[in-house]
């Protein structure tokens, strides 16, 4: 063989192994993913893959991410707490704003915005 061959073999072999380690990679990156009910994003599965002895960065598993079509599922960090129209017809307002009973303790009320 030729310099240019033994050059050209080697870089091709070089390509070859990073080719395999980037799918191995994202084998792992998939199987996280899973794992996490689809939750975890790049930060929470580099974190994962430096535990199994990995070295890789973060910017890397997001690049592998996006091109695998995946990403963290985004939840909202809170719920809607309006009254619905279908409202019980259980819980009703008896009081109906008059807030002078006849006597003590006959009626009781409380704030509870903050639930």
């Amino acid at each position: 063989m030729s310099l240019a061959q033994d050059i050209l073999h080697g870089s091709t072999t070089y390509l070859l192994i990073q080719k395999k380690r980037r799918e191995a990679v994202k084998a792992k990156i998939q199987d996280i993913y899973d794992d996490s009910k689809q939750n975890y994003g790049a930060p929470k599965i580099t974190v994962e893959l430096r535990k199994t002895g990995e070295v890789i960065s973060e910017r890397t598993v997001g690049t592998y991410m996006r091109q695998m079509g995946i990403r963290a599922q985004w939840s909202k960090p809170w719920t809607i707490t309006t009254k619905d129209s279908d409202f019980s017809t259980e819980l009703q307002n008896i009081l109906d704003e008059q807030f002078n009973p006849d006597h003590p303790n006959a009626v009781w009320c409380s704030d509870i915005t903050y639930i």
